[in-house]
């Protein structure tokens, strides 16, 4: 499934990952990884314009294009080719069964099902497909139903992004979810074959996807944020010169993951999967640290072997919250390695 591809080509497009905000990467192979040959960070201002003047989401709007107007200028980005990332939770994902028929006539079948009887919650969806191949996917008999998966988003939520891009100066090839891109980034050399689930912890929520070979078969967005694992503390000591900092709590945070992602892996495992077939790893990417005790609570809650996904980034991490030769801070890593992701899309099968 190559998602919402708008054109194609051999060379390697950037990598704009858009979320809470914008970070593009190019990117430039070296060895066996990838190297991070120049970047910028940007905010995005509040795409939410419920209950804002159309005269401020139009100052929102073009102080966006300004700032990623820029940095295509500083770094001499202009005209190059780009691809785009979507945030799970405006992503739906579907499967549907689809008797055997010419790939001229699929998607019309897929196009009438979704209309009749698996609507989608948006006006004008924009969607992409891909059947189900191999050992892998929904029980069926030989001969039978296809296993077909939807990827869909609001067209709107797909155009305002192209258009950012386009007006910045440069040429969007590709949008998928962040998900696809940040799994496709961090097990790129691997070639994982069996069935897996993977998790990025953002700081915006949790990303968790189940993929088989090359094909994503389930996403969901889950609100475990970081920040409401913080704690202060109540009493501070006189005796120290500073304020003791506040706590991340890794324990509560890793209780909390564990169930959501017990539940979503049963949910899998129970309503898509073929009689004896079980997802076999787990891996976890993180754009911050869980510590040793989170770790081993992960590890002894799930049938499934945890796993660090760690994807193979050149630069070398110089201290816990930056990477070396751009400075980005561990809190934006999710962000890098997302573009990493995007701009492999342009290399991968």
């Amino acid at each position: 499934m190559r998602a919402f591809g708008l054109a194609r080509s051999a060379a390697l497009p950037l990598g704009l990952a858009i979320d809470d905000k914008m970070f593009i990467g190019e990117w430039k192979r070296i060895g066996d990884s990838y190297e991070l040959q120049r970047c910028a960070s940007m905010s995005l201002s509040s795409r939410d314009g419920g209950n804002a003047l159309q005269t401020d989401v139009e100052a929102t709007w073009t102080q966006d294009v300004e700032g990623l107007r820029r940095a295509v200028r500083d770094h001499g980005w202009r005209g190059r080719r780009v691809a785009l990332s979507l945030p799970a939770e405006q992503v739906i994902l579907r499967h549907l069964s689809i008797p055997p028929l010419p790939k001229s006539k699929l998607k019309l079948a897929i196009r009438s099902e979704l209309a009749m009887s698996a609507p989608l919650p948006f006006d004008d969806p924009i969607y992409d497909f891909g059947v189900m191949q191999g050992e892998f996917g929904m029980k069926q008999e030989p001969g039978g139903d296809l296993d077909v998966v939807v990827v869909a988003a609001s067209r709107s939520e797909v155009n305002w992004r192209v258009d950012l891009a386009r007006q910045s100066g440069l040429r969007p090839v590709l949008v998928e979810p962040g998900l696809l891109s940040a799994e496709r980034a961090a097990l790129f050399a691997l070639r994982v074959a069996q069935l897996r689930a993977f998790v990025v912890l953002r700081e915006h929520g949790v990303e968790f996807g189940v993929f088989a070979g090359q094909d994503i078969m389930f996403m969901r967005h889950v609100a475990i944020r970081p920040a409401d694992y913080i704690v202060s503390p109540f009493t501070r000591n006189p005796a120290e010169d500073e304020a003791s900092a506040d706590v991340f709590d890794h324990q509560a945070y890793a209780v909390d993951l564990g169930y959501e992602l017990d539940r979503s892996i049963n949910f899998v495992q129970y309503n898509l999967l073929q009689g004896g077939q079980s997802i076999s790893l787990l891996y976890v990417l993180a754009g911050f640290r869980l510590n040793e005790s989170a770790m081993t609570h992960l590890n002894g809650r799930f049938e499934q072997q945890v796993l660090v996904a760690t994807p193979k980034i050149a630069a070398a991490m110089e201290a816990d919250d930056e990477l070396t030769t751009s400075g980005i801070k561990r809190r934006d890593m999710d962000l890098v390695n997302i573009s990493m992701g995007l701009s492999l899309s342009g290399v991968s099968p």
